[in-house]
């Protein structure tokens, strides 16, 4: 006798419930269920990728990394705050600018450890300050204050760092370029800035320097460069230089050099320092009367005065020398 039509659709379904149910029980250690997944080279180690529940996708590139959710959040406060909000198992959508370094954070936060090198440490440190992550970020921090003795990074760190709105690291760049100007200001790097952004070194208290001069012999180089467009900046920088820590031997090397002749006003400035000072209807005595006699810090007056020349002594610590 045949069986019901009713009785062989309800054995049909149950066998397609089955074969669904067998089906996420063999996916249920995939974390994803995406071809984009197998194709990503960013996995971590096979018993880790076992481990994994969420994906991260980064939004230009598209490139994906499996995590480990309750891990990642333990470790970093912004995950902890994102993944109550994001139910599901869809992807989570982070800025691009995060990609380079996000590998490496969560190696950190796995491993407590991962390769820091000249190389990666700044996109490392991006990624684990926007993250929350502040073990790590001091760790970067610490390795970007040696790499950024160089001269050309310390440039390149001030720069990008004030544009991506990471004023930490942009304000330790800067220091360092005040710290080291000896070095600094012969490079091609410093010789290519814009005029703006030597203005903001030269005219700074904490400018390191054994002699007042070279603020001068930076301003010269630098115009050098491309003297038919770099002139027109010249006074700017030129109203720099602390004329009153000059000596008087520095003092007639700048007033006979081709740049100052260049521009008359500041000629007559010096012809007739310190005389000038007292000249309060002078616009550039006005600007920057008080800045011309202000020594650069740390710098230290002396307390004792010379006897010959009749004037104080003015030392450092970073020289070493009076």
């Amino acid at each position: 006798m045949r069986r019901p039509t009713s009785d062989v659709r309800q054995r049909e379904s149950r066998r397609s419930s089955l074969d669904n149910a067998g089906s996420r029980r063999r996916n249920s250690s995939v974390p994803f269920h995406s071809a984009r997944v197998e194709r990503n080279p960013n996995s971590l180690d096979s018993d880790t990728d076992f481990l994994c529940d969420r994906a991260v996708e980064f939004m230009e590139s598209g490139d994906i990394h499996s995590i480990v959710a309750v891990e990642l959040a333990e470790q970093s406060m912004y995950f902890e705050r994102l993944l109550r909000y994001h139910k599901g198992r869809g992807y989570i959508r982070l800025p691009e600018f995060l990609n380079s370094g996000f590998a490496s954070v969560l190696e950190f936060i796995r491993k407590g450890t991962t390769e820091l090198t000249p190389d990666n440490v700044y996109h490392i440190f991006i990624a684990a300050d926007y993250l929350l992550v502040p073990k790590l970020k001091q760790e970067c921090a610490n390795l970007l204050r040696d790499v950024a003795n160089d001269p050309a990074t310390a440039i390149a760190l001030w720069l990008s760092c004030r544009a991506l709105y990471w004023p930490e690291v942009g304000t330790m760049a800067f220091q360092k370029l005040l710290e080291n100007f000896e070095i600094v200001w012969p490079t091609p790097d410093f010789q290519q800035l814009e005029a703006i952004d030597v203005w903001r070194i030269l005219q700074e208290d904490g400018l390191n320097c054994k002699r007042e001069k070279t603020v001068f012999d930076a301003i010269v180089q630098w115009v050098n460069v491309t003297p038919k467009v770099r002139l027109q900046y010249a006074v700017d920088l030129l109203l720099c230089v602390r004329i009153g820590m000059l000596d008087t031997a520095d003092l007639e090397l700048m007033k006979n050099a081709e740049l100052v002749k260049l521009v008359p006003d500041y000629l007559t400035l010096l012809q007739e320092w310190p005389a000038c000072l007292t000249q309060t209807k002078n616009p550039m005595i006005v600007a920057c009367g008080k800045r011309f006699i202000t020594p650069r810090l740390p710098h230290e007056v002396g307390s004792g005065l010379d006897g010959m020349c009749n004037s104080f002594f003015v030392t450092t610590r970073y020289s070493g020398a009076w």
